[in-house]
């Protein structure tokens, strides 16, 4: 009880829930609580770093794109011990700036919506796209990808070629 107590109060005091009534019954007392806002946006990317505690987010958000480029060998995208920094670097950049289309979307929604979650998840990627596609930031970074993927597609089809003349 002093837990949920003392997340309430922490609560409070962000400015996020505020007491909406009190009731007395015998020695009890109950303290109802509503949300300031019709809707809150946690942003992760903006927050990354900036906010103690951020810091275990930026990290698992690094790890999973770690994870990431180490994948890609599996889907015939081959990279040099060397070239595992750019990919890293890629990855980050691509996935901070999804992040942000996303949370763009998110925050512009102006009613709910009775839509399934893969209805939803269309919208959003649909939605978020667009504002990506506008982004010269974006479009930067998956020309890099697309020649690095470039490249390794056309050596592999050289190296096919080769085999099938040989």
């Amino acid at each position: 009880m002093s837990s949920i107590s003392y997340h309430l109060n922490a609560l409070e005091k962000a400015g996020l829930v505020e007491q909406s009534r009190t009731s007395v019954k015998g020695n009890l007392v109950e303290k109802f609580y509503r949300a300031t806002a019709k809707k809150f946006i946690i942003s992760y990317t903006l927050s990354e770093g900036l906010i103690p505690g951020s810091e275990d987010i930026a990290e698992w958000s690094k790890e999973i794109c770690r994870q990431a480029v180490s994948s890609l060998e599996a889907f015939g995208v081959h990279k040099s011990p060397g070239e595992k920094d750019k990919w890293l670097r890629l990855m980050e950049k691509y996935t901070s700036l999804k992040e942000i289309a996303y949370e763009k979307v998110i925050s512009e929604q102006v009613s709910s919506t009775n839509a399934g979650f893969p209805a939803l998840q269309m919208v959003l990627d649909f939605l978020a796209h667009a504002y990506l596609y506008r982004n010269p930031e974006y479009i930067e970074v998956m020309k890099e990808i697309s020649q690095e993927i470039g490249h390794q597609r056309e050596g592999n089809d050289h190296r096919q070629m080769r085999r099938k003349l040989s």
